[in-house]
C-alpha cells in the first residue's frame, strides 16, 4: 500500500508539473519546440503511471511493460536521430 501512495503522488506530480508548464506556455503565446525526448517522457510517464493510480496493487505484467518501453524508447529516439542524420 505504501508502494502504491508513494508511485501515486510521484505521478500527480509529473503530471502537475507538465499541465503548469504547459499553461504558462500556452497563457503567454509562447512557442515551444519540444523534442523526442519530452514527448516519451510524457508518453511512458502516463503508460506506466496510470495502471499504478487505478489499482491497489502493482502486477508484474507492468514491471515488465516498463522494463520494455524503455528499450522501446531508446529504440525510437536511436531511429529518429538516424533519420534525421544525426549521430
Amino acid at each position: 500500500m505504501v508502494f502504491l501512495q508513494i508511485y501515486r503522488d510521484v505521478t500527480m506530480n509529473n503530471l502537475m508539473g507538465m499541465s503548469i508548464t504547459l499553461a504558462i506556455v500556452y497563457s503567454r503565446g509562447l512557442k515551444w519546440e519540444y523534442s523526442i525526448e519530452s514527448l516519451l517522457v510524457v508518453v511512458v510517464g502516463i503508460a506506466i503511471g496510470l495502471p499504478a493510480y487505478v489499482r491497489s496493487t502493482y502486477p508484474f505484467w507492468i514491471c515488465v511493460m516498463a522494463f520494455a518501453m524503455y528499450i522501446f524508447s531508446l529504440v525510437l529516439i536511436y531511429i529518429h536521430f538516424h533519420l534525421r542524420g544525426q549521430s
